[in-house]
């Protein structure tokens, strides 16, 4: 019986895989407003379009739990910087109180799964179109079988940014 045990448990420790995400901010000390409606532009390579699709998923998933309004859109681009080529028209459309812009930074592969991702965000306020918050986020898979871009470490990625979003009241939590 314990033979059993012990095996199940191995096989569902290394069948899923964990991922610790470690993630840095700074928030502009001035800015006050929480958002509860939130464009999100990711900015992709062809190389990266999938994964961070999947970012953007997992983070809209995250904040539509806790009732904050979101959509995000793919754009080329290689820069966190404010692009000039921003989708205005679906933005206008959308009409969000804060744009997030996510880009990634890097990354690292072992056996063709990703083991390491860096991202960077930002935050822009519409009305002032200045950045009130920066963050860094590190993820890294600890173990198990398939890579960062797992369903299951994708959700905790989500969930981690969003989290840090709260702390630092960037969100109008009901």
């Amino acid at each position: 019986m314990k033979t059993a045990f012990l095996i199940i448990t191995s096989c569902l420790l290394f069948s899923c895989s964990s991922s610790v995400n470690t993630i840095e901010s700074n928030k502009d000390e001035s800015y006050q407003k929480r958002s509860s409606k939130l464009f999100m532009v990711v900015y992709t390579t062809a190389e990266s379009e999938n994964l961070m699709e999947k970012v953007a998923e997992s983070v809209s998933s995250s904040l539509d739990s806790i009732k904050i309004e979101s959509t995000y859109y793919l754009q080329e681009s290689s820069s966190l910087a404010l692009s000039p080529e921003l989708p205005r028209k679906e933005i206008v459309f959308f009409g969000p109180d804060a744009l997030m812009i996510i880009g990634i930074e890097g990354g690292r592969y072992y056996n063709n799964d990703l083991t390491d991702l860096q991202l960077g965000i930002a935050i822009y306020d519409p009305e002032s179109q200045k950045i009130v918050w920066k963050a860094q986020i590190d993820s890294k898979k600890s173990f198990g079988l398939g890579g960062i871009e797992n369903k299951i470490a994708m959700e905790r990625l989500g969930n981690s940014i969003v989290n840090k979003m709260i702390e630092d009241e960037l969100l109008n939590i009901k």
